[in-house]
């Protein structure tokens, strides 16, 4: 799955492409993808421990935070 970000109202970052992989323990799936300020977030569902925000670092493809909101 790829996402793209972008903001019409700025010009295009040269910067080039970062790749980054990562997995995810099985069921856990990507529900949605946001920008964060300059920062990329991913929001999973099906974690064996609740929904988790992941903050991931654009420039490195790093994750930078993960938040898990744990389900009551």
């Amino acid at each position: 799955m790829f996402y793209k970000i972008a903001d019409l109202k700025q010009k295009s970052n040269p910067n080039p492409i970062t790749r980054s992989e990562f997995l995810l323990a099985f069921p856990e799936s990507i529900e949605s993808v946001t920008s964060c300020g300059d920062r990329l977030c991913l929001m999973t569902i099906g974690h064996q421990k609740g929904r988790r925000l992941i903050i991931v670092e654009p420039t490195s493809g790093s994750i930078q935070t993960v938040l898990t909101f744990k389900e009551q």
